[in-house]
């Protein structure tokens, strides 16, 4: 279980600018509850750069021209009061970035192999849910890809099924539409919320509506009722967006006071053409029909 906040502009703002600061200091304070880990991963003109592990190529900063490059900044302890979140809701602006607050579910280990965003061939991805047993849906990942998973979660697999549609030949937003229908049919209950950056598009996966509010394992963080964040037993898979006139678009799980957000549509895939700012919104009962037919 997790937090999940991502957006796209048509200029460098930061998560700060886009929430403003009351609500980025919330998401930041929902690591009392998501408190197993953190991580982040960003675009701009230049590409997605990585805070951590840079290598001595990355000392300079790339031109526009220069490839996009997907990097990420990560901790696998919690982020409240964490200085280096704090800089990356508040200070590094961005074109597009994801950010993820965990809540480490069936007694996996915080451990960096577990940190989502997962980054692996030019796509971030970060899960909110859990998809037990994972031997459910092994097959839908390709063999060459089993030997990269390097962690322990069923979100991590979730990617990989993703990434082995496109490995096929499937488009980034029919590889998406198509897993997410293919894990729900398995899953009917499930949270399949995801988000999936690539230096062209931001991908919100809204995928819960028949997930019940998870109050066991909420009770289980020994967090009191009155500290846990807003709406959590009431709407905890809930996500929202916003769409301003210039084109912005940001994605939230709940928690934030966003009340005058809308919601994305339940069992749907939206898509964000980083180039145009363009949104799409594709049902999964548009997947479900077409390999029907």
């Amino acid at each position: 279980m997790c937090r999940l906040l991502a957006y796209a502009a048509p200029r460098p703002v930061t998560a700060q600018e886009v929430l403003g600061r009351d609500q980025s200091a919330v998401f930041q304070d929902m690591a009392l509850l998501h408190r197993d880990g953190w991580g982040t991963v960003w675009l701009d003109a230049g590409g997605v750069h990585e805070h951590r592990d840079a290598q001595p190529h990355d000392a300079e900063a790339p031109t526009p021209s220069a490839p996009a490059r997907l990097r990420r900044q990560a901790s696998d302890r919690s982020g409240l009061g964490d200085a280096e979140l704090t800089a990356a809701l508040a200070d590094d602006p961005a074109t597009a970035r994801l950010l993820h607050l965990r809540l480490a579910t069936d007694g996996m280990v915080c451990s960096p192999q577990n940190t989502h965003p997962f980054v692996i061939d030019g796509l971030a991805f970060a899960h909110n849910g859990s998809l037990t047993p994972v031997e459910r849906f092994e097959d839908l990942v390709a063999p060459e890809l089993r030997g990269e998973i390097e962690g322990e979660t069923d979100s991590e697999r979730y990617f990989a099924a993703i990434r082995t549609r496109l490995l096929a030949g499937d488009g980034l937003r029919e590889a998406v539409v198509g897993t997410v229908a293919e894990l729900r049919s398995r899953f009917p209950r499930a949270s399949l919320n995801a988000i999936l950056l690539t230096p062209t598009h931001l991908v919100a996966v809204h995928a819960s509506e028949r997930s019940g509010i998870p109050r066991a394992e909420l009770a289980a963080t020994g967090v009191p009722e009155a500290d846990l964040p807003f709406e959590s037993l009431s709407a905890y898979y809930l996500m929202r967006y916003r769409r301003d006139a210039d084109g912005t678009t940001v994605f939230a799980s709940s928690g934030l006071d966003v009340a005058d957000w809308e919601p994305v549509p339940a069992e749907s895939v939206a898509v964000v053409d980083l180039a145009t700012l363009e949104l799409d919104v594709v049902p999964l009962s548009a997947a479900v029909g077409a390999e029907a037919k």
